[in-house]
């Protein structure tokens, strides 16, 4: 084995040595290191770990890394072209930085085999090529297939270039609309001539067109690019910043009277708990957008892949605040303890026992139903061999017990138990109530849980469109993130306003919480 591997490894490292002799442009000459080539010896271009990811619906795809020769082959086809030295390394870096793979560059060398001599047409290509970067791999092949309809200005023989052309108009209308304001302020600020102000002007609309436009394909690009890689880390800081404010403002108006309730009768245990749960809130609904943010600002997911995995990490999130709501927010020991304590010492401790037997006798049919889920699958794990057991009547009747037996540890359990199915329904709020009495679990932390997956589609489907809206703002102002912020803070705040005042008021009433 070791004579196999040696002369393998002495011909890896001497390939390292070797000097090979190619003609290639100064500009685009580039040292191969001794460590890649022995990485490409053992690690081949792409792994089968992304080869099976790219075979997986809504997971992220690989893209192939374009080879220097590609990149010698893009100057060489825009050097032909008649440009000069200067304008060709130009054209050659705006090309070359396009968020395209080696395969789609070659495939538009083939469709597109003589480079634009005129600067019009040159441009069109561009921003085809960058328009072809917001599909998806499968439609942008599809896209870069029309090039020749491109080369030849055919927009009847082909309905991606049409549509192309069509999505172009806005830049246009862009266009003309900065061009007045440019003139309007050059009138204002200036004593220049209409003459020179319209053609600075134009000159200048033309500029902010541009950069409009590559900006504007950029963000929509399904392929990581240095602007959406900006955007996404200013929507993920605007969602940690954002997201707190809005929560705590809306809880505090939403629950304001509880809170001035509790201030009046100077109730501090009230008062903890209420900040208690405005903090847990803040925590909660800052986790979930910030898991939302991280999801939407990832370009190369498909919208319906978003939805899919910011719903998965909704409901997941929904589990675990249920499991973690209930053991913040139950009562504590000491708190059962107390009402314990306090019903022993009450003269009237036997119409408190006939109260408590009644709650406790009262029973829950969803308790009930998972209960006996519960003992049927134990039952069938235990592939019967408890059926010749009798089963105990655990059913206690708490009315005929005397002060002194309160204490015994059976009784007090049930009488805990009781005291914590009665503190769950003072908290219910007055019976009676339909929508109230909708969810009725016994548990707080599983009120919660179904609460929220009744409002989730709602929510979810609305704060998804909403979070790409606000994505898209803040990637569009790129270059004025200050007003970009504004804008994105108040398409926010108008959701926010509406959704939190919706959901705490009716989740303070159906649940109690």
């Amino acid at each position: 084995m070791i004579k196999l591997i040696l002369p393998i490894l002495f011909l890896l490292l001497s390939s390292c040595s070797s000097n090979k002799i190619k003609r290639t442009p100064s500009s685009l000459s580039r040292d191969t290191s001794c460590n890649s080539a022995m990485k490409n010896f053992f690690f081949s271009k792409k792994s089968w770990r992304k080869k099976v990811l790219d075979k997986i619906p809504f997971t992220k795809k690989s893209v192939d890394k374009v080879t220097d020769e590609t990149y010698e082959k893009i100057y060489y086809w825009i050097s032909t072209s008649g440009h000069s030295t200067e304008a060709t390394k130009k054209l050659h870096g705006k090309f070359k930085n396009l968020p395209l793979s080696d395969k789609q560059f070659k495939l538009i060398l083939n469709e597109y085999d003589h480079f634009p001599k005129t600067q019009k047409k040159a441009e069109e290509l561009f921003y085809y090529l960058s328009y072809a970067t917001s599909f998806h791999e499968k439609r942008k092949l599809q896209v870069l297939s029309d090039l020749k309809f491109v080369k030849n200005g055919r927009k009847n023989k082909s309905k991606r270039y049409d549509d192309f052309l069509k999505s172009r108009d806005k830049f246009k209308k862009y266009e003309l609309k900065e061009l007045e304001k440019i003139k309007l302020k050059y009138k204002l600020d200036t004593d220049l001539s209409d003459l020179k102000i319209q053609r600075l002007a134009k000159k200048e609309a033309k500029v902010a067109r541009e950069s409009f436009e590559n900006l504007s394909y950029a963000c929509h690009a399904k392929v990581k690019t240095a602007d959406n890689a900006i955007a996404s880390k200013r929507f993920q800081k605007f969602a940690l910043v954002v997201t707190p404010i809005s929560t705590a403002s809306m809880f505090t108006f939403a629950n304001r009277e509880e809170l001035a309730d509790a201030y009046n009768k100077e109730d501090q245990e009230r008062m903890n708990t209420w900040f208690k749960k405005l903090g847990y809130e803040v925590v909660l609904m800052s986790t979930l957008n910030m898991i939302l943010a991280k999801i939407m600002s990832e370009p190369t997911g498909s919208y319906f892949s978003k939805v899919w995995k910011g719903a998965v990490s909704d409901i997941s999130l929904i589990k675990v605040d249920s499991i973690i709501y209930e053991k913040v927010f139950s009562a504590s020991e000491a708190d059962l303890q107390k009402k314990f304590d306090n019903l022993k010492n009450n003269p009237e401790y036997k119409k408190m026992l006939v109260e408590l037997d009644e709650m406790l006798n009262k029973g829950n049919a969803y308790q009930e139903f998972k209960d006996n889920m519960f003992n049927t699958v134990k039952s069938v794990l235990s592939f019967g061999k408890n059926e010749g057991e009798a089963k105990i009547d655990t059913k206690i009747d708490l009315t005929k017990f005397s002060k002194e037996e309160l204490e015994d540890p059976q009784v007090k359990d049930a009488i805990l138990k009781a005291i914590t199915i009665q503190m769950y329904e003072e908290d219910k709020g007055p019976e009676g109530d339909a929508l109230a009495s909708l969810i009725h679990t016994g548990n707080k932390g599983e009120d919660r849980m179904f609460f929220f997956m009744e409002v989730a589609p709602i929510y979810h489907t609305i704060n998804v469109g909403v979070a790409a809206l606000i994505y898209n703002t803040i990637c569009m102002g790129k270059n004025n993130p200050a007003k970009a912020f504004r804008h994105a803070a108040m398409i926010y705040a108008a959701w926010s306003f509406g959704y939190n005042l919706f959901e705490f008021s009716s989740r303070q009433h159906q649940i109690g919480q």
